[in-house]
């Protein structure tokens, strides 16, 4: 799945949710929702990634980046989430005290989310490595 904003509608979709409650749920308007899921404008608030976290247990970083499930899963990548969960105040005091756009703090959250996808994967293919070496080693 390509865009932000697919994966926007989708989540809506597996929700069981028409556009009005899913705007409901997020604390915005139905027109919103709209305008986020075709696209009308690209990006999407920080208070709205942060109510699909914490309303509906979305997956940030599939959300964002398209990487995982979408669903959070508890135990898988509790690391990830538990830096984003802490991360994302900061991210919404700059945006109070520096006024800064939002389309500015969405990009340091989406590189904050690769960067830690990047981190998650080395971890992930060291792991692998070991597996594999030491299934490897013992075969006779």
């Amino acid at each position: 799945m390509g865009a932000i904003n697919e994966r926007f509608a989708t989540v809506r979709q597996l929700l069981g949710m028409n556009q009005t409650q899913y705007g409901v749920e997020l604390g915005i308007s139905q027109r919103d929702v709209w305008r986020y899921e075709t696209g009308e404008t690209g990006k999407i608030p920080y208070d709205v990634f942060k109510m699909l976290y914490d309303k509906c247990g979305v997956n940030l970083n599939w959300l964002i980046a398209g990487v995982g499930e979408w669903k959070h899963v508890e135990g898988m990548g509790d690391e990830i989430f538990n830096e984003v969960k802490e991360t994302m105040p900061v991210y919404a005091a700059k945006k109070q005290k520096a006024q800064k756009p939002t389309d500015d703090l969405q990009n340091e959250l989406i590189l904050t989310l690769k960067e830690h996808n990047a981190y998650l994967q080395r971890q992930n293919d060291m792991l692998m490595s070991a597996m594999i070496g030491k299934n490897g080693d013992g075969g006779g």
